[in-house]
């Protein structure tokens, strides 16, 4: 399944972030989306015979990992993920605007650890590569890093 960004389906997920307090569930999407004259209908397979609310709230969340949003990094404008799940909000499926992660300065720790511990989990995997050697090596240098 595809899921095209349309200028209203971004004007709705971000309406429906800013009413439940800058933050959303896939549930809260998928909830809002129900009503069929909402652009956000469109994503969801609402025969209850193929999918099952559960199924539509893995949609909504699949749908949340492909939305992106331009903001500037180092004086470049970069595509990152729009919405992200911290650690400590994934017992309760929250995803949070990335602006509103990064102008916060305990959440902006909590994704930079999320990101240390997801590139270590990488480097268990990965580690014996040696074309990465350069990367674990430029990792340890932060100090942050398990040889």
């Amino acid at each position: 399944m595809t899921y095209p960004l349309t200028p209203l389906r971004r004007a709705e997920l971000d309406a429906l972030v800013q009413r439940s307090g800058d933050s959303v569930t896939p549930a809260a999407i998928v909830e809002f989306a129900s009503d069929p004259a909402t652009a956000l209908h469109g994503l969801f397979e609402w025969d209850d015979e193929k999918a099952g609310p559960k199924y539509r709230e893995q949609q909504a969340q699949a749908y949340l990992r492909l939305v992106v949003r331009v903001i500037p990094v180092d004086g470049q404008d970069r595509a990152v993920r729009a919405y992200v799940s911290l650690s400590s909000d994934r017992g309760t499926n929250i995803y949070r605007p990335i602006l509103t992660v990064l102008s916060d300065q305990t959440k902006r720790a909590e994704l930079v650890e999320d990101a240390l511990r997801g590139l270590q989990a990488l480097r268990t995997k990965y580690g014996h590569l040696q074309e990465l050697a350069q990367v674990w090596n430029a990792a340890e240098s932060l100090g942050r890093l398990a040889a």
